[in-house]
């Protein structure tokens, strides 16, 4: 199971367990139906968070169009120091198929770097009617067109009882009845629940694939350069809304 970014936000770091030194943890995935950009900067040791934020970092993307933008330090916790680029600030929007640069420099004058490439699909929309969903009966199937430069695709059911997620090809077919890892129900009785289905590039599937196994116990593969972590991107090509409950009217 794994937390990942969309709309309402979202869970987008992760702390490497293998880490057996102090080392920066850098986080950030490129969302394209977002204008606020959110990269998170922390400070690990033998593999838990420091008690100290890495603040007063200089964090910029870069676009195909060569136009640097700033991200502005914002409140996240006492361990972690989270960066907004405000796209709509420097005029801006996300790209399809775009190649962007993240560059993060510490007042340590330590660097990170990284590149990832938005998969080349147009956002979609989020639903307009919230659809009855009988989890006892029904089954969701789901479909979708490949996307250039998607490595795989996140399929996400969320509510308030949690969020539970898998990757798939291009079709996913989830029942009503379906249950995750821990044996807690992936479709809770009497909540709403979003379905979102997401292109992403190969830097967030190798990370959060490798992240989330509960059985492999593979070592998390990131892609940045002077940081562990990852700088990814993804884009939204499916939203379903759904009510759950054992008896439909």
């Amino acid at each position: 199971m794994v937390c990942v970014a969309f709309v309402a936000g979202a869970c987008i770091t992760r702390t490497p367990l293998e880490s057996t030194t102090s080392t920066i943890v850098v986080h950030g995935v490129l969302n394209a139906v977002q204008d606020d950009q959110i990269i998170a900067v922390q400070r690990t040791t033998q593999g838990v968070p420091a008690a100290w934020p890495v603040d007063s970092a200089m964090v910029t993307i870069t676009g195909p169009d060569g136009i640097a933008m700033t991200g502005v330090e914002v409140p996240d916790s006492a361990v972690t120091s989270a960066y907004r680029v405000r796209l709509s600030t420097f005029g801006e929007q996300l790209v399809p198929g775009g190649t962007y640069q993240l560059h993060v420099h510490l007042r340590t004058g330590e660097d990170v770097t990284g590149t990832t490439r938005i998969p080349d699909a147009k956002p979609s929309l989020p639903p307009v009617a919230i659809v009855p969903f009988n989890e006892a009966t029904d089954t969701l199937r789901l479909s979708w067109p490949a996307v250039r430069g998607a490595s795989s695709y996140e399929v996400r059911v969320q509510s308030t009882a949690g969020v539970y997620a898998l990757f798939a090809d291009t079709n996913a077919v989830l029942p009503g009845s379906m249950r995750s890892f821990n044996g807690t129900a992936v479709f809770a009785n009497g909540l709403n629940h979003t379905v979102v289905v997401s292109a992403v590039d190969g830097n967030y599937y190798q990370y959060y694939r490798t992240n989330s196994d509960p059985f492999t116990g593979a070592t998390v593969q990131g892609n940045l350069l002077g940081a562990e972590g990852v700088f990814g991107s993804l884009v939204i090509v499916a939203v379903r809304a759904f009510h759950v409950a054992t008896t439909v009217h």
